[in-house]
C-alpha cells in the first residue's frame, strides 16, 4: 500500500495544535497542561500513541507505537500499518469518533515488530478545530496482553489463592518484613482477583457456609435484577421449588466431597418473575487453616440458547416429516389414480338407476376426500403445485373473510384490522385462503361459547437481534398476517406438536390433524415462517411472516372455464405400472382416442417408428426405468417435432422440477386423476395443435 508523504510536522506541533483545538478539554485547575509534560508522561507510561487525519493516515506517532508496528509510520494508514489490511477495520475507534461519537474505545490482535501475537485497548478522541469540526484524531494503544493472559490464569488463580495466603502467613511469623511484603502481595492478587471476578460475563455469587451472600458480580445484577444491597448477608430468594430438592442435594455434595460441579442444568427466577434456563458451576473454597469457609457458583444464563435449540429440533423434526409425508402422499395417488379411474369408468357405463351405482359414487366421494388428504400432506410437505401471484394482502384476506364468518358461526365474532400500506407479498392466492381457512377454523374450535377471534395485517422489519431468539427467520422485510382467539389456549407440549400431520386435541371426528400442517407446508413453501404465543387459559395468537415482494405488479385475478371436449386423435401412453397403464388406456378410450400403450419407454419409441399415421401427443409417467419422461419426449419428438407432450406423475410439478426433470411451463397432471380432469387437461395441451389431412374430428 502506497504511504502519503506528511511534511512540516513535529511531534510537539502535532500536540501543540490538539492541545490548541481541545484545549476545553485539556484544561485542569484553570491551566492547560504543558504539552511537552503531556508528551513525557506519555513516553514514561509505555503507552504507545499516534494521531490519524480523517484518511486514517498516520501523521504523528510516538516510540512505543513505532516498537509496536515499525518505524516508518508517517503517512500510512492505520489499519495498514497495524493490521496488515486493505480496508479499515469494522470496529475501528477512530471510525466510531469520525462517526459523531465522543469516544472510541476497541480491542484487536495484533503482530507486532518482532512477530509476536499481542492483544491491544484502542482508545480515541476527536482532534476539533476551532469551529468544532473534527480534523482528526488522538488514538492510545494499550498493550493488554499480559491482562489477557491473566483472564485465562483466573481458575488456576481462585482454585490456588487460599492456599498461597495459607503458606505465606507462616512465613511471615519469621519475618515481620517479609510478613508486611507478603501481604502487600497477596493484596493485590485479592484486588486483581476481584477485578476478574467483575469482569465475568457470567453471574457469580460467593456464599458463606450458612448460604448466606457475601458477593454478587455486575453480571449477577443485569441477568438477575437483585443490587448487592439487597442480598449481602441474605439468601436468594430465586430457586423455584421443583428446583430446590436437586439443587441442594448437588451443593451437598460438592461441599463433602471437593470435587467441583460443573454446567448442573437448573432453573432460577429473576426479581421480576422471568424463568431462566442456568448451568450452575460450584466450588468450595477454604480459609487461610484449610478448613471450608464458603462456596463459589457461577451462574451461566442458557435461556436463549436452549430456546434456539429447541427451534431447531422443532425445524428438523418438521422437515423429516414433511419428506415422510410427500412420499407416501406420492405412492397413495397411484393407488388413488387407479380406483378413481375405474369407478370413473364404471359408472360411466352404468345406468344411475343400477343397484351398484349409489356404492360407486360412494367409492368414488372417497377416494376424493383421500385425494384431499394426499394434497394436504403435499402440502405440508411443500410439495403441492402452486402458481404464485403479486397481490394486495388485505383485499385478498377481506374477500376470504366475508366467507369465513359463515363457518366460524354467529356466536364467534370476526374482527379485521388491517395495516396501513401494506407491502405486496407473491404467493398463491388459494393459499392465502387455506391458511386463513384454517387458522379460523382452528381458532374457532378453541373458543367455548361466545367469543372473538382477530385477524390483523402490517409490515415489519426484522432484524438480527430478533432472528437470533427466533430460529429459522432471516433478518428482512415481511408482511405478517396474525389470527387471535380469547379461547382455552396450549401447553408448551401441544405447541410443541401442533403442526405435525395428525397431530390434534379436538375430539375424535372433528378433525384430521391436517389442517395446521397445510398451513405451515405453505407459510415454509413461500419462504415464511410461523410462530405461536399460547399459554393454557389465555388464547393463542398465529402469526405468520411473508417476505415482501419487490419489482413486479400486482396482477389482476382472472377465472378461466375449462372445456370438456372428447378428440379423435392417437395418443402413445407411456406407464411403467401395469395397474395405471390399463387404467389410463381404458380412461383415453372412453374419452375417443385412439391408444399406443407401452410399459417401457423403449417400447414406447419403437411403436413411434413403426406407426404410420400422426401420433398427436404422448402422456408419459415422469419416472420410469430406462429413462425418464422428459427424455422419451426428447428421442420421440427428433423424428415427430410436432408431437406434442403431456407429463404425469404421483409427484406434485414443483417436485418434478426441483429435481430437473421438468422445465416450467410443460404440461403436467398429477395423479390421481378423474376421467374429466384428463379430457380437459388434454383438450388444454392440443387445443392449438394444428390438424393434418389424415386427422378427423367430430
Amino acid at each position: 500500500m502506497k504511504k502519503t508523504e506528511i511534511k512540516g510536522s513535529s511531534s510537539q506541533d502535532i500536540f501543540s495544535g490538539a492541545a490548541e483545538n481541545n484545549k476545553a478539554a485539556d484544561q485542569k485547575c484553570g491551566e492547560d497542561i504543558p504539552v511537552n509534560t503531556f508528551f513525557d508522561l506519555i513516553e514514561m507510561m509505555d503507552i504507545a500513541l499516534w494521531q490519524l487525519d480523517t484518511q486514517y493516515r498516520v501523521v504523528w506517532s510516538n516510540k512505543k507505537a513505532e516498537r509496536l508496528y515499525g518505524t516508518n509510520l508517517i503517512g500510512d494508514f492505520c489499519y495498514h500499518a497495524a493490521a496488515k489490511k486493505d480496508e479499515v477495520c469494522g470496529i475501528c475507534p477512530a471510525r466510531m469518533v469520525f462517526d459523531g461519537q465522543e469516544k472510541g474505545r476497541s480491542e484487536h490482535k495484533r503482530i507486532n515488530t518482532d512477530g509476536e501475537e499481542i492483544y491491544i485497548d484502542h482508545i480515541a478522541a476527536p482532534i476539533k478545530d476551532a469551529s468544532g469540526n473534527v480534523t482528526g484524531a488522538l488514538v492510545l494503544i494499550i498493550d493488554i496482553t499480559l491482562r489477557k493472559a491473566q483472564e485465562k490464569e483466573l481458575e488456576a488463580t481462585r482454585i490456588n489463592l487460599e492456599e498461597l495466603v495459607a503458606a505465606r502467613t507462616k512465613e511471615l511469623k519469621a519475618s515481620r518484613a517479609k510478613y508486611r511484603a507478603l501481604y502487600e502481595k497477596s493484596n493485590r492478587a485479592e484486588k486483581l482477583y476481584l477485578s476478574l471476578l467483575n469482569s465475568s460475563a457470567d453471574a457469580i455469587v460467593i456464599y458463606d457456609l450458612e448460604g448466606q451472600v457475601q458477593y454478587i458480580s455486575p453480571s449477577f445484577t443485569e441477568i438477575f435484577g437483585w443490587q448487592p444491597d439487597e442480598l449481602l448477608g441474605k439468601r436468594i430468594p430465586f430457586v423455584p421449588e421443583p428446583e430446590q430438592g436437586p439443587s441442594l442435594t448437588e451443593i451437598r455434595r460438592v461441599l463433602s466431597s471437593n470435587v467441583p460441579t460443573r454446567n448442573f442444568p437448573t432453573k432460577r427466577f429473576t426479581k421480576d418473575g422471568r424463568l431462566l434456563d442456568i448451568y450452575l458451576s460450584a466450588s468450595k473454597y477454604d480459609g487461610v487453616d484449610g478448613t471450608p469457609i464458603g462456596l463459589l457458583v457461577i451462574l451461566k444464563d442458557v435461556t436463549s440458547t436452549k430456546m434456539m435449540e429447541a427451534q431447531l429440533r422443532q425445524a428438523l423434526k418438521m422437515e423429516s416429516v414433511g419428506q415422510l409425508a410427500g412420499g407416501v402422499a406420492h405412492d397413495f395417488n397411484n393407488m388413488l389414480g387407479v380406483i378413481l379411474g375405474h369407478t370413473d369408468l364404471a359408472m360411466n357405463k352404468m345406468d344411475p338407476s343400477h343397484p351398484s351405482y349409489d356404492n360407486l359414487r360412494e367409492i368414488h366421494g372417497a377416494v376424493g376426500r383421500s385425494a384431499e388428504i394426499t394434497r394436504q400432506l403435499l402440502a405440508f410437505a411443500r410439495k403441492q403445485t402452486i402458481v404464485p401471484k403479486v397481490l394486495d394482502l388485505n383485499l385478498r384476506v377481506e374477500k376470504t373473510l366475508k366467507m369465513l364468518q359463515r363457518l366460524v358461526g354467529e356466536d364467534v365474532e370476526l374482527a379485521w384490522v388491517p395495516g396501513n400500506e401494506l407491502w405486496q407479498i407473491k404467493i398463491d392466492p388459494v393459499q392465502i385462503d387455506q391458511i386463513l381457512a384454517n387458522l379460523c377454523i382452528n381458532a374457532r374450535d378453541a373458543i367455548t361459547g361466545i367469543g372473538r377471534i382477530t385477524v390483523e395485517t402490517g409490515n415489519n422489519r426484522l432484524d438480527k437481534e430478533y432472528c437470533l431468539s427466533h430460529a429459522g427467520s432471516v433478518p428482512g422485510e415481511y408482511v405478517s398476517i396474525s389470527v387471535s382467539d380469547n379461547g382455552q389456549g396450549m401447553d408448551k407440549e401441544a405447541i410443541s406438536h401442533i403442526f405435525e400431520p395428525f397431530y390434534t386435541t379436538k375430539k375424535v371426528g372433528k378433525g384430521t390433524g391436517l389442517g395446521l400442517a397445510t398451513v405451515y407446508g405453505a407459510v415454509k413453501q413461500n419462504n415464511g415462517f410461523i410462530y405461536v404465543y399460547s399459554e393454557p387459559g389465555h388464547g393463542t395468537t398465529m402469526k405468520i411472516y411473508l417476505p415482501r415482494h419487490v419489482g413486479d405488479i400486482m396482477e389482476e385475478e382472472q377465472e378461466t372455464a375449462k372445456a370438456v371436449i372428447h378428440h379423435r386423435r392417437t395418443v402413445l401412453l407411456a406407464e411403467d405400472d401395469p395397474r395405471i397403464l390399463k387404467m389410463a388406456e381404458m380412461m383415453l378410450v372412453e374419452l375417443g382416442y385412439t391408444v399406443l400403450a407401452a410399459d417401457t419407454p423403449s417400447k414406447a419409441i419403437r411403436q413411434a417408428v413403426e406407426f404410420k399415421d400422426d401420433i398427436h401427443l404422448l402422456l408419459t409417467d415422469v419416472i420410469m426405468p430406462e429413462m425418464n419422461g422428459r427424455e422419451l419426449a426428447k428421442r420421440i419428438q427428433d423424428t415427430r417435432p410436432h408431437l406434442k407432450c403431456l407429463f404425469m406423475s404421483g409427484y406434485t410439478a414443483n417436485v418434478i422440477a426441483h429435481q430437473c426433470i421438468l422445465d416450467d411451463g410443460m404440461s403436467f397432471i398429477q395423479k390421481p386423476f378423474s376421467l374429466e380432469e384428463l379430457s380437459a387437461k388434454i383438450f388444454d395441451v392440443l387445443s392449438d395443435h394444428p390438424i393434418t389431412p389424415n386427422s378427423t374430428e367430430e
